[in-house]
């Protein structure tokens, strides 16, 4: 996707799961299918000038005010307060005015076009001064992620050899993939279809066509997997309950989400399948427990030949005769020969805010459940635990899940404020306690201003969670929405930290009023990111520091977070690499900035005080190049420095996009990505520079011509620079997507097989197609 400069996001797509993984949703950006805002969220961003930046501010708002006043505080006080339904009738009651208020909200306009963080690079890169010459003492670092989740060394008393597992976000929680190891054997759904390939003998040995629908990733316990498939296209029998009149009728639910069971001790085979209506978000597993979480979209009724008051008095009337069944998510149970069918959650297992319905956040057009799975047992309905709300991102430490959903305050035509700013777009945290193996237990919520990126963009560290957010800003900004809906309170909720927007949804979520209408115009915005700290203090995520005016007229395009160190790119022509002192919760701060051409899409922390970066190299006007690994020094957090880099000319890696696509092995500083490159190799018209390679491990000019075919990528660390071992070829032409080691060997899976070759010089040992 091109920006309105001419510049390109990261990889020239939205930064999520590679488009090489039918059916599957982005993991960096994924947008809610419920839009809940009546606003216009204004989208245009400003200036592409390289000035001076402002130094990053502090700014910690009182406890629990999230930098909000009056009745914007009040609100969200109460959006962010959820209480369990006491009945069915209580249940249906609300979600049928949800749906009324809907349905009485007139048409939004698109957002002119922005594709929202990540993809834009609309910034000009402004300078930040330290204030210091003295480098302060870097707080204390976690141990960096040189070891993935479920990696095992040589000589900890396994009986597999060492191997890599899944590149993960926190150690000892795993996240579902295409590819799984065990150092036994490796598991693939990599072309949708389960296989088992065993390392001693390196051949398949087994192979499981999965039910009705397409896998596109899966958890590993023991001789057990749950395959993933988030598009089931199973069909089931449409209800019919609902019915007002002949002109109207019940919607099946857009999409529905499958979970497979299956047993790995002999010969693949399927031990349950679970079918819920929804879309599948993501899930974690600790141990043998799973959660999976799951956003569903109430079907309601849908009434033929639309239009006036005749449509109108037809749909309220359908609205009137739906029952709890037609707004909660469904399900299909198959194990053995029994099928089970029902309400995948029960009335009073689900949460709403205490806001009214139809207001931001409790639209009541989707639901949100936390489904719990030991993988050792009998598949079920997974326990549900459900929240009428919405959905965008999951992270997970070892003891609390967090999901967060984007949502968009506005204002009603009898309190707007004249000549403000409009509300910002906020990002509504919901935390969920899994310390233990039985159901999730919501603990806490808040809200940040501003939107994520992805799940990196939290974390969690000595009983505080970090959150780095985009926001914009409106210089000037003159027009306002007409009116809007406070759910029915009749108040407005002006934004007293004067951001805007940075999100991209706009859809048909709130309304309490029929005289809510749409803004008149989109002011243009400018947008800089914020990281925010907040604690847990009862039943509320509260705000106790924050940094802001990072990146000032850019976006987020990486956030790495390790121990007491935060590190932070933003991204329009230059890529200013911030690193940030997190060791005062209450205090935050920026104490370094690094400003290279182009920027890092992933950051990897590896020992000594270093930082690896793949993204894209860039032009100094912001156009994109192709793919660059970068290495960084943060042992001095007041001043980092890229001491070496690595490029492919119109190069471009799914590692960009999905952290799950890199390997790093700290053992030998060994480094796989998969890599697409395009004709050229070489940057045109630069010769390698200082302390750089460019396409080969002596800065000698590669070949002009090279194979637009994906290959895995190689390269050491050594000595503070990289060296390109070589590249892995696929005998087929089929997307290269994952790479593993597993002893003294790098495995490389395709959806066309799996390769092992050594992994000191990449000699191969073996080829094993897909039978």
């Amino acid at each position: 996707m091109r920006n309105d400069d001419g510049t390109l996001g990261p990889a020239g797509a939205s930064p999520g799961r590679s488009t090489a993984t039918p059916g599957r949703r982005p993991r960096r950006r994924a947008i809610a299918g419920l839009a809940i805002s009546v606003g216009l969220v204004a989208t245009a961003c400003t200036s592409g000038s390289d000035e001076p930046a402002v130094k990053p501010s502090l700014s910690a708002p009182p406890p629990g005010s999230a930098g909000l006043t009056g009745e914007a505080a009040d609100f969200r006080a109460k959006m962010l307060k959820l209480s369990a339904y006491d009945s069915c009738e209580t249940l249906l009651d609300d979600f049928r005015k949800g749906a009324l208020a809907r349905a009485a909200q007139p048409p939004v306009m698109e957002a002119a076009g922005e594709p929202g963080p990540g993809l834009t690079g609309d910034r000009s890169a402004e300078d930040f001064a330290n204030g210091s010459a003295a480098a302060p003492a870097a707080p204390p670092a976690a141990a960096p992620q040189d070891a993935e989740s479920g990696a095992k060394a040589p000589g900890d008393g396994s009986t597999a050899p060492g191997y890599s597992g899944t590149n993960v976000h926190e150690q000892g929680v795993d996240e579902p993939d295409l590819v799984k190891t065990d150092g036994r054997r490796v598991v693939t759904v990599a072309d949708g279809t389960l296989r088992v390939v065993d390392v001693t003998s390196r051949t398949q040995t087994g192979k499981l066509a999965l039910p009705g629908g397409y896998a596109t990733e899966m958890l590993l316990s023991g001789d057990r997997a749950l395959v993933i498939m988030p598009n089931d296209k199973v069909a089931y029998d449409m209800p019919t309950g609902g019915e007002a009149t002949s002109s109207s009728r019940i919607a099946p639910p857009p999409t529905r989400s499958k979970l497979v069971l299956v047993d790995l001790s002999g010969q693949p085979r399927v031990l349950g399948e679970l079918a819920v209506d929804g879309s599948y978000v993501d899930a974690r597993q600790i141990g043998a427990t799973a959660r999976v979480v799951i956003r569903s979209y109430p079907r309601g009724p849908v009434v033929d030949s639309p239009g006036g008051d005749d449509y109108k008095s037809k749909y309220t009337k359908a609205v009137a005769k739906t029952t709890v069944d037609d707004w909660l998510p469904g399900y299909t149970l198959k194990t053995g020969d029994r099928t089970n069918s029902g309400r995948l959650v029960e009335c009073g297992n689900v949460s709403r805010p205490d806001t009214e319905a139809g207001a931001p956040g409790h639209s009541g057009a989707s639901t949100v459940s936390v489904l719990s799975f030991d993988l050792a047992r009998d598949l079920g309905t997974g326990s549900p635990v459900t929240i009428a709300a919405d959905a965008n991102t999951v992270y997970a430490s070892s003891g609390n899940l967090y999901v967060a959903a984007n949502y968009h305050p506005y204002y009603t035509t009898k309190s707007k404020p004249s000549g403000g700013p409009m509300m910002s777009s906020r990002t509504a945290l919901y935390q969920f306690d899994i310390s233990g193996t039985a159901a999730p237990r919501h603990v806490a919520s808040g809200d940040v201003e501003g939107e994520l990126l992805n799940q990196y963009s939290l974390s969690e560290f000595d009983n505080h969670l970090r959150v780095a957010t985009t926001l914009q800003r409106q210089p000037g900004a003159t027009a306002q929405p007409k009116s809007g809906s406070s759910g029915g309170t009749g108040k407005s909720f002006p934004n007293t930290s004067g951001s805007g927007s940075s999100g991209s949804g706009s859809g048909s979520g709130n309304s309490g009023s029929d005289t809510a209408v749409a803004p008149e115009m989109a002011p243009i915005l400018a947008t800089e990111s914020a990281v925010a700290v907040l604690k847990r203090n009862g039943t509320e995520l509260v705000q106790v520091g924050r940094v802001d005016g990072l990146g000032r007229g850019e976006r987020i395009y990486a956030v790495r977070f390790t121990g007491a160190v935060g590190y932070v790119v933003t991204f329009r022509r230059t890529d200013p690499l911030y690193t940030l002192d997190l060791a005062n919760p209450t205090a935050p701060r920026v104490v370094g900035e690094l400003k290279i051409n182009g920027y890092s899409a992933y950051l990897h922390p590896v020992d000594g005080g270093k930082l690896i970066g793949v993204g894209q190299d860039a032009t100094d006007s912001g156009s994109r190049l192709g793919t660059q690994v970068s290495l960084f020094d943060v042992a001095n957090l007041a001043a980092p420095t890229r001491i070496a880099n690595f490029t492919v000319s119109q190069g471009n890696s799914e590692a960009e996009m999905d952290p799950h696509a890199f390997l790093y092995w700290p053992a030998t500083g060994t480094l796989v990505i998969p890599l697409q490159a395009g004709y050229g190799t070489t940057r045109p018209g630069a010769p390698p520079s200082a302390g750089s390679t460019t396409d080969g491990g002596t800065g000698a000019v590669a070949p002009d011509f090279a194979p637009a075919r994906t290959q895995a990528l190689v390269l050491r660390l050594q000595g503070g620079s990289f060296v390109e071992v070589g590249r892995i070829s696929h005998p087929s032409a089929d997307s290269m997507r994952r790479s593993l080691v597993i002893g003294d060997a790098l495995w490389t899976v395709s959806s066309g097989g799996v390769m092992v070759n050594d992994l000191d010089d990449l000699g191969q040992r073996a080829w094993v197609p897909f039978a």
